[in-house]
């Protein structure tokens, strides 16, 4: 069975409310070499997980699954502030929630239990992501476990879900069509496909008294020496039944398709960013699967520091090649759920102190 863009259509035409809660967990920190690392009512979420923000739900591919049937595939998808689902749902039953976020136009997605045959979902899964972009700005990931938490609370107080863990995929889904249909409350745990990328960018303090320094584009390439890194990749996800909540995620495996891989956007302001002497962040997420280097190019215009500002420099480009190994301790390549972080400032090679405008063409380091 599989799911694509085109059941964006049936999610139009077919929509059944429902409550979702999301929890997600947090990235690991990737340890730095010797250069150092700079330093209301809600559900609450598990140990070890976080919860996510509303504000920025996005569409959840979901599988409904039981044993020996054939899934039914749809999604999760906020409309006019509310959770509505695409799945109808005719009889009450425990099903087993797969699944991921965000679904795009263009990704398309396919399952089957661990023998193919669709008669083992209590088991466990193998969930295929299809044209999932290498460099991106949206956080994927999967389904690692689901609940039905459906209870009565009271306003301004907090609540926990009983029963949600990690490796419990099982959900008791009320029917959500015809009469006698009921509420359903969705409650999912979500682990990270993808490495995340955090940029610091500053001005050095010097500098940024004569010059203001205008980020326009801020770009990605994540490459490996071991193969051609590609635009696209294809995700093939091994989730197993497990006890006591430990991880279900069995193999996470990655197979580069399409075109050689370009940059990929992390930021872009046609207008241009003031930059300061105090960081500023920038997120990106990438596919990790053998790669050991990163490539940051930065484009930006330099301004004089008059009153009325001179362009002194348009469209300045600066790249840096980030090699894995050079700054982050015991790793030769990136891994997936952690979050690499470069810290990156803003010096010049050289300045003419003239009373014009003057050639002027920092260079950006990268520690």
């Amino acid at each position: 069975m599989g799911c694509s863009s085109a059941d964006e259509e049936q999610a139009e035409a077919v929509s059944v409310p429902v409550e979702v809660s999301g929890f997600v967990t947090p990235y690991q920190e990737a340890e730095r070499g010797r250069q150092g690392a700079p330093a209301t009512r809600a559900w609450l979420p598990p140990d070890g997980f976080s919860t996510i923000d509303e504000a920025s739900s996005q569409v959840i591919g979901i599988c409904f699954t039981q044993d020996s049937q054939e899934p039914m595939m749809g999604h999760f998808f906020k409309s006019s502030g509310n959770w509505r689902t695409s799945v109808e749902i005719e009889s009450a039953g425990n099903y087993f929630l797969y699944g991921y976020t965000p679904h795009i136009t263009g990704i398309t997605c396919a399952i089957t239990d661990w023998e193919g045959t669709n008669s083992k979902y209590s088991e466990g899964a193998v969930l295929t992501l299809r044209n999932l972009p290498t460099v991106t700005s949206q956080d994927y990931c999967v389904v690692v476990g689901a609940k039905n938490g459906g209870v009565d609370y009271e306003p301004d107080e907090n609540y926990s879900v009983s029963g949600l863990v990690r490796g419990d995929f099982e959900y008791a889904a009320k029917a959500n069509k015809g009469v006698g249909a009921g509420g359903n409350y969705v409650f999912l745990l979500f682990d990270h496909l993808y490495a995340a990328l955090r940029v610091r960018m500053k001005v050095g303090y010097t500098y940024h008294s004569l010059r203001t320094i205008k980020l326009k584009e801020l770009k990605l390439k994540a490459r490996s020496s071991e193969y051609d890194t590609k635009a696209k990749t294809s995700v093939a996800v091994t989730l197993k039944k497990t006890d006591g909540g430990t991880d279900p995620v069995e193999s996470v495996v990655f197979t580069p398709t399409g075109a050689a891989m370009d940059y990929g956007t992390v930021y872009e302001n046609a207008e241009g960013m003031a930059l300061s002497t105090a960081y500023s962040s920038y997120m990106s997420y990438f596919m990790p699967q053998n790669v050991d280097t990163l490539i940051l190019q930065s484009k930006y215009d330099v301004y004089d520091k008059a009153d009325t500002p001179n362009l002194v420099r348009k469209d300045c480009t600066a790249t840096n090649t980030i090699v894995i190994s050079d700054i982050f301790s015991r790793q030769e390549f990136t891994e997936r759920g952690k979050r690499y972080t470069i810290n990156m400032t803003i010096e010049p090679t050289y300045l003419y102190v003239m009373s014009e405008p003057d050639l002027d063409s920092p260079t950006m380091v990268a520690n």
